[in-house]
């Protein structure tokens, strides 16, 4: 802990599950060490990472970071694709030395990205594919341990949770661990794969809830004056439910004016810009849900929705 940079407030348990991981990882002192971060949008989660990156001592770590994105959901193994171009270049800095035989069939899990478009032979998860990767870490492996990072699974595609777990489950012991972020809002599908690999004990979830309002407290009390922080902590509170993301656009909105109802006025714009991360069905829902001055039944959104508990879910 340092007191220039501490730990983000509400984040010291998923903070202390993260080092305590890296330690168990670089000593061998346990055989999973892999994390999975879950919560709301803007629940802090990217900001918990890089907190991490900054005062954990990586040095032993090759370091390798990628975001899924919603506009490559249908795109062929699109993070792993970026994430291997990394590992391209680190082997000819370094000269990793990698076997014949390994290097044969990475020339072919390469070359699949080199193609155009999404061909019919590549649409399936390859298996070939799978394996080379794992030979890939099994080779770097006698030069540093790996360090994977994958943020916003929830659009991950189907061929990349393939792959994500086959490493989860094939990398020789000690060799891989991973940090994994996922949304609320992730598609049942990805999360009961996730879900499998946290109840066979491959990943560890580690859960951001929003802040209570005695932590509300404490993050204004570190942004802002103390009587500022007092002031304002409960109001805040109520105006973002404890949204990580949220509560850091209001405390600079109100840094720069000043003035508390011009700030929370200031509300509807944040959370239009939040809506940019929204799925079509989430939109759907959200568009839904404005119809209601209080609450939403469930059995009317179904109605509404053609009862298709799928989509409503989703949303």
């Amino acid at each position: 802990f340092d007191g220039r940079d501490p730990v983000p407030v509400g984040r010291e348990k998923a903070y202390a599950a993260l080092r305590a991981a890296a330690v168990s990882f670089r000593d061998q002192a346990a055989r999973h060490c892999s994390q999975l971060l879950s919560g709301e949008v803007g629940s802090g989660k990217s900001e918990l990472i890089n907190h991490f990156l900054r005062s954990v001592e990586l040095g032993d770590f090759l370091v390798l970071r990628e975001n899924c994105m919603l506009s490559e959901q249908e795109r062929l193994l699109s993070p792993w694709d970026r994430m291997m171009n990394t590992v391209v270049r680190y082997i000819q800095q370094e000269g990793v030395v990698v076997a014949d035989h390994i290097q044969h069939r990475l020339g072919r899990y390469f070359a699949a990205f080199a193609l155009e478009g999404e061909p019919t032979a590549l649409r399936q998860a390859d298996p070939t594919l799978i394996e080379a990767a794992l030979l890939l870490v099994s080779a770097l492996a006698r030069r540093k341990k790996l360090l994977i990072i994958l943020e916003d699974v929830q659009w991950c595609d189907g061929e990349s949770l393939t792959l994500l777990d086959a490493l989860l489950r094939g990398a020789e012991n000690g060799t891989v661990m991973m940090i994994l972020t996922r949304r609320d809002n992730c598609a049942p599908q990805i999360s009961a794969r996730l879900e499998r690999c946290v109840a066979d004990g491959l990943l560890h979830e580690q859960r951001l809830y929003p802040l209570t309002e005695e932590e509300t407290r404490e993050f204004l009390l570190r942004e802002l004056d103390s009587q500022a922080a007092e002031q304002l902590a409960q109001k805040f509170y109520q105006e973002t439910g404890g949204n990580l993301h949220l509560l850091t656009e209001l405390t600079q909105a109100y840094r720069r004016s000043g003035d508390v109802e011009e700030v929370i006025a200031s509300m509807q714009d944040i959370l239009l810009s939040r809506l940019a991360g929204l799925g079509e069905e989430a939109l759907q829902m959200a568009r839904l849900i404005s119809l209601f001055s209080k609450e939403a039944p469930c059995s009317v959104l179904l109605a509404l929705v053609g009862q298709d508990d799928k989509q409503l879910t989703t949303g």
